[in-house]
């Protein structure tokens, strides 16, 4: 005999069905039976189940611990509010989400299906299990929240602007509050808009074993101003097509963020796009402790696969580039300082410049596995590029230990005012020792250019 509303508050610990309180599926409003289906799960600490159906409402509110399970992708949570609707979290306690559908009903324009947002201190431990987040202008969101998981959920939906968000993590609480993790999910954008992960704050945050197509990007980080915090694994991801650019960090005046650990992730970057962009926008140095290494970098056409500037303490390790050609594999920008290079395979016959960049009051040190030598092979060639415009700034470069043999050695530099390599003389007089530690271009009337430097190898 199927269980009732009365015979289920017989039986102490049994579930809710959602059934029993008049939600009937019909395709109508049913926000007020959903609703008091859910304060009564919520009140009487007892799991609320959603049979399969289609189940229809405007906005809802949960404010207590609770756990929302379906049937799988037959059970459908639906928002007709495409400009505010969803649900939204206010406790601080432990809320589940597991086999089940949350969607919007027609074309989202803002708001999200599910929101996190404690009214006290930070909703703790919200999982979310098998969950699909389907037609959405932002999908889950946290804004006061930490310790929360997301394992084997599907994100789908077509980015209507910039803002579209499939994942957006931010935590007003505690900007450092975070220890959460984002484990084996997929992310899919039918179009070339929207960001799959958008991170705002809360640290430690691991993002691990996860599929992400199309879209705008990957993951980007805009950390808000003045917001301090630590810790981010991207590791073991599978990410391609992004039409803006895979990952793509930066921060608010101010911000900081200390420890980026990116490691044995597969990219497909877009034509003429990046990888990993570190601070386009040319905020003061707020990246501390960037690591990356044992990633596979692809290409639909010329492209880089990594670019950094304004961090310090960088180290990139045992990367492989298989890009198409005029491609750059590691391009170092602007005020990035401590950075260690290590061995890398790179298709050279493709890659325009391997190892490129604008150094500025830098050390860049390119080595080994054991960072005391970097042998090049005999026949290989080394291009230095130096902007003549900025002769003020000093870096040091650092290539070897030991370069005993090479093929040539160039130079050449951009003329004054030039923003591109376009307009290019070349430089008559390039030394290189043998244990090279140390660079000195000089032109043809003897001086000597000590501005930014572009290095290839």
């Amino acid at each position: 005999m199927a269980l009732t509303k009365v015979t289920n508050l017989l039986i102490s610990g049994s579930t809710i069905n959602l059934l029993d309180y008049g939600v009937t599926g019909n395709g109508t409003d049913e926000t007020v039976a959903i609703q008091s289906a859910i304060t009564a799960a919520c009140a009487e600490k007892r799991t609320l189940y959603i049979p399969s159906g289609t189940y229809k409402y405007t906005t809802l509110t949960i404010d207590d611990e609770i756990s929302v399970i379906g049937d799988g992708n037959g059970s459908n949570l639906q928002t007709t509010q495409v400009a505010n609707g969803g649900i939204t979290v206010t406790t601080r306690w432990p809320v589940t989400f597991e086999r089940m559908v949350l969607s919007a009903d027609g074309t989202p324009t803002g708001g999200a299906l599910l929101t996190l947002n404690a009214s006290v201190f930070e909703t703790g431990l919200a999982t979310f299990r098998n969950v699909v987040f389907s037609n959405y202008y932002i999908g889950l969101r946290f804004l006061r929240a930490a310790t929360w998981n997301i394992y084997d959920c599907y994100f789908e939906s077509a980015g209507l602007d910039a803002g579209s968000t499939s994942l957006w993590i931010q935590n007003d609480q505690n900007p450092d509050s975070g220890d959460s993790s984002c484990i084996g999910n997929v992310f899919y954008y039918s179009n070339n808009i929207g960001t799959h992960i958008r991170q705002i704050s809360s640290g430690g945050t691991k993002i691990i074993g996860n599929k992400f197509l199309y879209g705008e990007s990957h993951y980007r980080m805009v950390l808000e101003a003045g917001a301090s915090t630590y810790d981010l694994i991207f590791a073991n991801n599978s990410s391609e097509f992004a039409a803006d650019g895979n990952m793509i960090f930066d921060a608010g005046t101010g911000g900081t963020w200390a420890n980026v650990q990116i490691s044995n992730n597969q990219y497909t970057i877009t034509s003429a796009k990046y990888g990993i962009l570190v601070n386009p926008s040319g905020v003061a140095t707020w990246l501390d402790g960037l690591n990356i290494n044992g990633n596979i970098f692809g290409s639909t056409g010329a492209a880089t696969a990594i670019a950094i500037s304004n961090t310090r303490r960088v180290s990139i390790d045992t990367n492989s580039y298989r890009m198409e050609p005029s491609s750059t594999g590691i391009y170092i920008g602007l005020n990035t300082n401590g950075v260690d290079i290590k061995p890398q395979s790179f298709n050279n016959n493709n890659l325009l410049y391997p190892i490129a960049g604008n150094i500025s009051a830098a050390n860049v040190s390119i080595c080994n596995s054991s960072g005391v030598n970097f042998s090049l092979a005999s026949g290989a060639n080394i291009v230095i590029l130096l902007e003549n415009s900025l002769a003020n700034s000093v870096a040091s470069v650092t290539i070897g230990g030991t370069v005993a043999t090479v093929g040539t050695v160039t130079g050449q530099y951009i003329a004054a005012g030039a923003s591109t390599v376009t307009t290019l003389q070349a430089i008559t007089n390039v030394a290189l020792n043998n244990n090279a530690t140390s660079l000195q271009i000089v032109n043809s009337t003897g001086q000597v250019f000590t501005g930014k430097i572009l290095v290839s190898y």
